[in-house]
């Protein structure tokens, strides 16, 4: 007769390996604004305040939010007027949700 295979422990008998023990801490939210329809991250640093999307590379800064709106503004309007020479149809879905967004508000 072959011999015959052990029980697995039971829940009470089974102890986790010590190992290291820690706590993933969830950052603090980052501040939105909306400008137009679009939303932006609104950061500090150094006193500095940044409104960046997401997805672009659309940024503004100041020295204060409205600072940092007025900046983004005139970065739109400079971008309009670069994109506005580009073919549309050699824009993807993003590049022209973009523009959209540029010409709204510049």
């Amino acid at each position: 007769m072959p011999p015959r295979a052990s029980s697995p422990p039971s829940p009470e008998d089974w102890k986790p390996e010590p190992g290291p023990t820690f706590t993933v801490e969830k950052e603090p939210a980052t501040p939105r604004i909306r400008v137009g329809r679009e939303v932006f991250f609104l950061e500090v640093e150094d006193g500095t305040y940044y409104l960046r999307h997401p997805a672009w590379s659309l940024m503004g800064s100041g020295d204060s939010p409205l600072a940092a709106e007025k900046d983004l503004r005139v970065e739109a309007e400079e971008l309009a007027e670069v994109m506005a020479d580009m073919p549309l149809g050699s824009l993807d879905y993003q590049a022209l949700k973009l523009y959209r967004f540029v010409l709204s508000i510049s």
